[in-house]
């Protein structure tokens, strides 16, 4: 009987884990970390709605000037949803590592059993809920490459605003600025299965 297959593999495989996931909390306990990445969550939640309200009602810029400090204002907003997502990145690969953890002890005391029969079912039980928990990290690694693009589109979106306002003209890309809020906004709304799936999980 295989042991589970390692949640570390798949999330270096997605590319989950980032050069700053060091600097988090180096807890064992999944449940911890998972608990610690909701808050997070929450709080990106929070920022987004806030921000995709503020934007349904905002006025057009009419001038060049106006465009401008429309511009350095949007800069500004998604400078702290960038913050918002790394923490998540970094609080997500925290998740990871504890979950890795605690597969390896499960796993280990799964192949001390020494009657055949019940050390196989306990390493089959074992590999069901490891592929459960990367089928949740998988999906979880598309919404965070998701938010990457996302915050790479509003840093082009303030480039082709300020463009337009050196150029004296008025291009204000609303409607690329709420669509984008709102895509954002479902994004880390989508992590909450993390959330949702790891304390069903791993509890």
């Amino acid at each position: 009987m295989c042991a589970a297959p390692s949640t570390r593999t798949l999330s270096i495989a997605l590319g989950l884990l980032m050069p700053f996931a060091a600097t988090g909390c180096g807890d064992d306990d999944p449940l911890a970390a998972i608990d610690r990445f909701e808050k997070n969550r929450q709080k990106a939640q929070a920022k987004m709605d806030a921000l995709e309200g503020e934007y349904a009602n905002c006025a057009v810029p009419t001038s060049p000037a106006a465009s401008d400090a429309f511009a350095e204002e949007w800069k500004k907003r998604w400078d702290g949803i960038e913050k918002e997502v790394n923490r998540l990145k970094s609080e997500l690969n925290s998740v990871i590592k504890a979950g890795d953890k605690r597969f390896k002890k499960m796993d280990e005391m799964a192949k001390s059993i020494q009657t055949k029969d019940m050390r196989e079912a306990a390493l089959a039980k074992n590999n069901a809920l490891a592929k459960n928990w990367t089928a949740v990290l998988r999906e979880a690694g598309e919404n965070v490459k998701k938010m990457d693009q996302q915050v790479a589109l509003a840093r082009d979106i303030y480039k082709v605003i300020k463009l337009d306002a050196m150029r004296a003209q008025t291009e204000h890309k609303i409607a690329e600025i709420r669509a984008l809020n709102a895509q954002m906004r479902s994004t880390v709304l989508e992590l909450s299965k993390v959330t949702a799936e790891g304390r069903a999980l791993l509890r």
